[in-house]
């Protein structure tokens, strides 16, 4: 299989709220969406993030890191399924658990896979604290990316400029932020081609930053032969 991931829209507010939405967007039909949020003021563990047009509506919240002495946060969600036609729909983060003082969402989809929610994801590699201002953010993966995987990150950090850039042979998805408090995020990507442990930003930024990132996996499901496949509900 081969995936390619591609931005859909960033937004940015700095309003003091505990939901946020997005604007429109339109992801290809069958694709999965991956997301990005930077969230400053915020303590909340278990935010939400969903899309009301869809049968599966909620994400997964794959993992959280945070900068600036635990006041922001930045989440990294997966859809747990995937889009059934291509079509105009919103995104809506929550964080009733603690309001925020603004949000920057990233939406990105993902074609080319037949995984959805963590089962598309072969490993996470996060630095879940604050990285020192005028150092390379970067992450380590346990083991090295294989080369048809796509690999996606995010930097959350504290500025109001763009004032970070992809590491070398990888795409800019979004490098979005806003003023009070400075807060911004950076979201890169690269479809193939990379086998290594590492992944940072292609520079020193100036502020102080976290960092996730994650290998997509583009297996097919295997399904042993004579199979029989029924639904399930649960009450």
């Amino acid at each position: 299989a081969v995936a390619a991931i591609t931005n859909l829209l960033a937004t940015s507010t700095s309003a003091n709220a505990t939901t946020y939405s997005t604007n429109a967007f339109t992801p290809a039909a069958s694709s999965i969406i991956f997301a990005f949020v930077a969230a400053s003021g915020t303590t909340a563990t278990n935010p939400w993030l969903e899309i009301s047009t869809e049968s599966w509506r909620r994400f997964t919240l794959v993992t959280t890191a945070q900068w600036g002495g635990g006041a922001n946060r930045l989440y990294g969600f997966i859809s747990n399924g995937s889009v059934s036609s291509a079509s105009p729909m919103k995104a809506f983060f929550n964080c009733a658990q603690d309001a925020a003082t603004g949000a920057i969402i990233q939406m990105a989809q993902v074609t080319g896979m037949s995984r959805t929610g963590l089962t598309a994801i072969r490993q996470i590699a996060v630095v879940d604290s604050d990285s020192a201002a005028s150092t390379v953010p970067t992450v380590t993966f346990a083991v090295s990316t294989l080369t048809a995987n796509a690999c996606i990150a995010g930097v959350g950090y504290n500025s109001s400029l763009a004032g970070c850039i992809p590491m070398s042979g990888w795409t800019e998805g979004a490098d979005l932020g806003y003023t009070t408090p400075s807060t911004a995020l950076e979201c890169m990507y690269r479809n193939s081609g990379t086998t290594s442990t590492t992944v940072s930003s292609g520079a020193p930024i100036s502020s102080l930053n976290c960092m996730m990132a994650f290998e997509l996996n583009v297996s097919t499901i295997d399904m042993p032969m004579g199979t029989n496949l029924q639904c399930m509900y649960i009450r």
